[in-house]
């Protein structure tokens, strides 16, 4: 599914903190209520996508103080 690239969505957050990812992008980028998803600021914005094995994989080679 190709979508343009102006493609963009309005989402609310809730009182619990959650929100809900447009089912076209859930689709789009095959995310399943199993994926694991890395959420960080980059240049004010706040980037959400699914974890890959390098981003695992540097989880675990960074040492616990680092990764605060």
């Amino acid at each position: 599914m190709n979508l343009p690239q102006n493609y963009h969505k309005t989402v609310r957050m809730n009182e619990k903190g959650q929100i809900t990812i447009p089912k076209k992008l859930r689709d789009m980028y095959k995310i399943t209520p199993e994926t694991l998803l890395l959420v960080y600021p980059k240049n004010g914005s706040l980037i959400i996508r699914p974890v890959t094995d390098k981003d695992i994989q540097r989880i675990i080679d960074t040492p616990y103080s680092e990764s605060l």
